[in-house]
């Protein structure tokens, strides 16, 4: 472990949560904390409102974001396909849409997170309220594969968009953690609870959550675009039909994520016919058979 900064030396209460943490982030790799920019009280380490390099480093560590341009899939079914390729968006979904398919609860029972979900993993208000602002859309990585048809392209009846995929400054693209032992976040909470301290929040508690599923999805290998509306912060979020979206417009630039359409995939489809009905913006698009 570093030798204690100077200012620790005359600060017990900062000192033993750098000697808690301090071990745990080394083994992981990560800086020692700047314990000067943790706000202590009896229930909870915060950081400071100028401050996040804690939080960051955690989710870089159990969340790491996947480099860009990456080439991705989307499996979906005949009228989303049409829409995407008629209106040239792809539309990101609220999370809360998919509480009910158990999102984000295996984070917060792993992590003690009970003001989000109840015992029996179903969502709590707090949490039903945070997902309205955590929009996303699924991607895999190629090859095409038999369980995303599946489930996703209508029984091989659907498409498979293959876009090229670059997060930008209002996203982050990760690839989904399934059940594989504890965070690094954990680690650090447990070892400050055995000590007799109060846990570390994360900031960004409802993001890092949004990229943990239950290990029976674990075959879609799924990578998720993200992306939080916060409050005054002008989020693109429209109305359409009804349910709020964050549309993307592909081949576009924007804030969110630029996104190329390279490939589309067919299963027991027709490629030319379909061709055919593509939209002339779209005509150097290649229609593949999977």
């Amino acid at each position: 472990m570093p030798s204690l900064p100077t200012f620790l030396q005359f600060d017990s209460n900062r000192r033993r949560i750098y000697e808690i943490m301090c071990p745990i982030l080394e083994h992981a790799g990560l800086a020692p904390p700047d314990t000067r920019e943790l706000i202590l009280t009896e229930n909870s380490i915060r950081e400071t409102s100028n401050y996040e390099d804690l939080s960051q480093a955690i989710l870089g560590h159990d969340i790491p974001k996947i480099k860009t341009p990456i080439r991705l899939d989307h499996y979906t079914e005949g009228p989303a396909f049409w829409n995407i390729v008629n209106t040239g968006e792809l539309h990101l979904h609220a999370l809360s849409g998919r509480l009910h398919e158990g999102e984000f609860s295996p984070f917060a029972l792993e992590h003690g997170l009970h003001g989000y979900v109840e015992p029996s993993g179903a969502p709590k208000q707090s949490l039903l309220d945070a997902s309205t602002d955590l929009f996303f859309a699924s991607f895999s990585s190629p090859p095409p594969s038999e369980r995303l048809w599946d489930r996703f392209g209508n029984s091989g009846n659907g498409f498979r968009l293959g876009f090229e995929v670059t997060a930008n400054s209002a996203a982050d693209l990760c690839a989904i953690r399934y059940p594989k032992g504890p965070t690094l976040l954990k680690r650090l909470n447990d070892a400050l609870s055995e000590e007799g301290c109060p846990p570390f929040i994360l900031k960004g508690v409802s993001r890092i959550g949004a990229y943990f599923l239950p290990a029976n999805w674990e075959e879609e290998n799924e990578v998720r675009l993200l992306a939080k509306r916060f409050k005054g912060g002008g989020a693109p979020v429209s109305l359409r039909k009804g349910i709020e979206v964050w549309p993307i417009p592909i081949d576009a630039k924007n804030a969110t994520a630029s996104i190329s359409l390279k490939e589309i995939g067919v299963r027991k489809l027709d490629p030319s016919i379909i061709r055919s009905k593509l939209p002339s913006r779209w005509a150097a698009v290649p229609v593949v058979q999977d």
